[in-house]
């Protein structure tokens, strides 16, 4: 019969707390992405910002519904004020003496300016601002249903008009208008109000008039923000932008994989003694090395082998013996191995396995399998009932270990590992193993 001592069970020993370096990490990465993304996001706008304009009709004159307004031919006068505020930390927002500057009311061209000064404001919040008149030149003629309008509207102190900003080409880029909206004539709250692109707008030249001198102006005078067509700035800063990104995730997938690899096991048979096999029961010894190796790049805390752990050499499922395996722990890209000894007394085999046992060492091809058992381990300082603390067991299994391999060879061949509830052990130390059957 097979004797066998008591196996004794203790607590795990305290430990670090368990390895939650995965999360943590990709919380902490994504809170630095997301913040240095913000940073990108305000930096871009801050140093590439574009610029607002702004129009105000300081007084109008050939407009009067007295005696102007009556005539089928009208040739007003404004006295406008241009204004651009930069957005911008880098760079200028300018007036550009290519600009077009039209009064339109109800969409009816009345007046063009002449080209404005170029001025430039220069600096986040910046503002410039010139004054420019813009006239009919020999006169405009207004349709029936639009002089009315004016009429009554001057009539009543309430006449507004729009005015039209036509940028100068950028590169190849067609040109493109900024509408100033209901601009009353007197009133320099419209330099407060901004310009903006409205498509709803219908285009300020339904009325012929005088072309405007910007459009006598040659490419070379025109403002140049790129070339061939290509805004460099904005092309500029999208790439930034794009390459931060870029870089911020494919870093946080990085991380998230350098730090969340599973633990590489393996192990090897030195040597084995006690196998004699004319015996009805064997006294086997064996002599084995345990590797544990990280591959992960970062970790919060060591990956260890814990106090409790077993490792069991059987032969087709009988248990020929069992040894302990003292703690151990790796950190980020380290590897460790431990010497152990498993031993069993007694160990009697099947007559099936013992025969099988012996046409394997007639040919020199004995293998057998190698678990290792590290136990659960409910860490110290938190509650046992709460799971989130539980450091789950690990189950080991190397299969089919032959004696006397090269060790560097054989403890290149992974163990599969596979994670499960397994409670400490601490095999007897005196003269008596459990093992092989009764």
């Amino acid at each position: 019969m097979l004797r066998a001592a008591p196996i004794q069970v203790q607590p795990a020993e305290p430990g670090p707390p368990p390895r939650r370096c995965s999360a943590c990490v990709a919380v902490f990465i994504t809170f630095v992405i997301l913040s240095g993304l913000l940073f990108v996001l305000v930096l871009s706008a801050a140093l590439f910002g574009g610029q607002k304009y702004y129009v105000a009709i300081d007084t109008a004159s050939g407009l009067d519904p007295a005696t102007d307004l009556p005539w089928p031919v009208l040739t007003p006068e404004f006295n406008l004020t241009l204004r651009v505020t930069s957005w911008s930390v880098v760079g200028a927002a300018c007036l550009d003496p290519a600009m077009d500057v039209a009064v339109a009311y109800r969409g009816l061209a009345l007046a063009r300016a002449s080209p404005p000064p170029r001025v430039c404001a220069r600096g986040w919040g910046r503002t410039e601002q010139v004054p420019v008149v813009a006239s009919s030149g020999n006169g405009v003629r207004l349709p029936g249903f639009a002089l009315h309008g004016l009429e009554a509207d001057a009539w009543g102190g309430a006449v507004a008009f729009d005015v039209a900003l036509t940028m100068p080409p950028k590169g190849s880029d067609n040109r493109h208008q900024l509408w100033c909206r209901a601009v009353p004539v007197g009133d320099d709250g419209g330099l407060g109000i901004p310009c903006n692109a409205n498509s709803d707008m219908p285009a300020a030249t339904t009325i012929q008039m005088e072309a405007s001198p910007a459009d006598h102006w040659s490419p070379r005078h025109r403002r140049r923000c790129g070339c061939h067509g290509v805004n460099w700035c904005r092309v500029v800063s999208t790439a930034i932008v794009l390459l931060f990104v870029g870089l911020a995730v494919g870093g946080l997938f990085y991380l998230i994989a350098v730090s969340t690899r599973d633990l590489v096991y393996s192990a090897s048979i030195d040597a084995v003694s006690g196998l004699d096999l004319d015996h009805p029961t064997l006294d086997p010894v064996f002599n084995l090395t345990v590797r544990l190796s990280s591959q992960n790049q970062v970790t919060n805390y060591p990956n260890c082998i814990w106090p409790g752990t077993t490792v069991e050499v059987t032969y087709r499922g009988v248990q020929l013996a069992i040894g302990s395996v003292e703690q151990l722990c790796v950190g980020a890209r380290e590897t460790k191995e431990q010497h152990v000894v498993a031993w069993g007394a007694g160990v009697r085999l099947p007559g099936s396995a013992l025969d099988a046992l012996a046409a394997d060492a007639r040919r020199g091809a004995e293998a057998f399998d190698v678990a290792v058992k590290i136990p659960t381990v409910i860490h110290s300082g938190y509650h046992s009932y709460d799971p989130r603390h539980v450091h789950l067991g690990t189950l080991v299994s190397c299969m089919s270990r032959r004696v006397g391999d090269d060790p560097v060879a054989a403890l290149r061949i992974p163990c599969h590992a596979s994670s499960t509830d397994i409670a400490a052990s601490y095999p007897n130390k005196g003269r008596t193993q459990p093992g092989g059957a009764s």
